[in-house]
């Protein structure tokens, strides 16, 4: 599997065979590409990246949907995001393939993106360093999913057993 480090012009331009995408600290990578000369699809499995607001459209994810499997989403030193909006909500809901999900530092990040439920591939979530994370809503978990992580999350107390799935439930007794 091929592996990039930050060093091209826009996602578009990329080797259909790319592997693994890294993109930290270049905000507005994603918006600067261009989808309307874009393939139909790409091959990128991984993709690390500190620049959320970009890489949540929907362009962006449909072009993915079909080989993004991991997908990491670090907030820079600034971020002040607290919830996602609906656009990048239904944009996440897009990527298909989706297997591993993180978050991570959101400092404000208050909850998960609603719809996560709806991506049926999805059976690791990661939840790091997210101070303000509350909660888990009930019945907001696929049922595909079989690892939950969560660490340094100081404002969680609790997670809502019956609103997890049974993939999980069966694990905490």
């Amino acid at each position: 599997m091929a592996g990039l480090r930050m060093a091209v012009p826009g996602l578009f331009d990329l080797s259909p065979r790319t592997g693994v995408l890294d993109i930290k600290k270049t905000p507005k990578f994603f918006a600067s590409s261009e989808p309307q000369n874009s393939p139909r699809s790409c091959k990128i499995e991984e993709i690390f990246t500190d620049d959320h607001t970009g890489f949540l459209a929907a362009p962006i994810c449909s072009l993915l949907s079909s080989s993004l499997t991991k997908l990491y989403l670090w907030a820079d030193e600034n971020d002040e995001v607290a919830r996602f909006s609906k656009e990048q909500e239904d944009a996440l809901q897009l990527l298909s393939s989706l297997k591993e999900l993180a978050f991570g530092s959101f400092r404000k990040l208050q909850c998960l993106p609603a719809g996560l439920h709806r991506i049926s591939s999805l059976k690791t979530l990661r939840i790091g360093y997210c101070q303000a994370f509350r909660s888990l809503p009930k019945d907001s978990l696929p049922s595909s999913l079989q690892d939950l992580q969560i660490w340094h999350c100081r404002a969680l107390k609790s997670l809502p057993e019956d609103g997890l799935p049974s993939s999980l439930r069966k694990n905490m007794h």
